[in-house]
């Protein structure tokens, strides 16, 4: 609920009214204010542009019940002499339904930034969203390229090239298309078994050190490092 001050700009203030002389700004727009002065219109001229941020009730002598709207949310309230011992409770009066009003009024505020934080943050994700698709289908075009690019170079070596290559330049033919374009692999070893043992026949790129099993074994080979 909106903070509620009665304020008395006059020495002599009714009962349950604040005397302060010269409000600041902070007094004013802490909340809602009921405020009670007997020159209601030097009060009005005092507060300046100010009376369009204050919001509640100048209250002063006059013909009671007469109103006016002095500032986009600050009535003037027109009270008798006789009413000035329960002066207080009637500014809480005027003072309730502002207060809900106001505080429904920051309550909308409050969501409106909520619902604004979300679009944004929506917006983010949605644009994060398109930018990880458009690499992932960028990604897909270049992963299908290369795999056809890859299967038209092993048809054609298959078809071709292998056989035109010496039998003692086949081993190194074979690694030098495995790292060469379009497959480009880092590195490439081709061995032989020569019976008990490996024998490396051609190398090409970096492949960094392996183990190799045993001739015959079926095991895999492993990198090392």
């Amino acid at each position: 609920m909106a903070r509620r001050r009665y304020i008395s700009v006059d020495a002599e203030a009714p009962p349950g009214f604040e005397v302060i002389l010269e409000p600041t700004r902070r007094d004013l727009r802490g909340g809602v204010v009921a405020l009670w002065s007997r020159d209601p219109d030097a009060l009005v001229a005092r507060l300046g542009a100010l009376r369009d941020k204050v919001r509640g009730v100048l209250l002063c002598p006059g013909a009671a019940g007469q109103r006016s709207l002095v500032g986009a949310s600050l009535w003037r309230y027109e009270v008798s002499e006789e009413a000035l011992p329960t002066l207080v409770e009637l500014a809480e009066a005027f003072l309730e339904p502002y207060s809900e009003l106001f505080e429904l009024r920051n309550q909308l505020g409050l969501r409106e930034l909520e619902l604004a934080r979300e679009r944004s943050d929506r917006l983010t994700l949605v644009d994060k969203l398109e930018t990880e698709t458009k690499a992932l289908r960028g990604l897909l075009v270049a992963r299908t390229a290369w795999t056809a690019a890859a299967m038209t170079a092993l048809v054609e070596l298959n078809a071709g090239e292998l056989e035109r290559v010496d039998t003692a330049d086949l081993p190194a033919s074979i690694v030098g298309f495995l790292t060469g374009e379009p497959l480009s692999l880092a590195g490439a070893e081709l061995w032989f078994a020569d019976g008990g043992d490996w024998e490396l026949q051609g190398r090409s790129g970096a492949l960094g050190a392996v183990a190799l099993p045993p001739p015959g074994g079926g095991a895999g080979v492993t990198q090392l490092g």
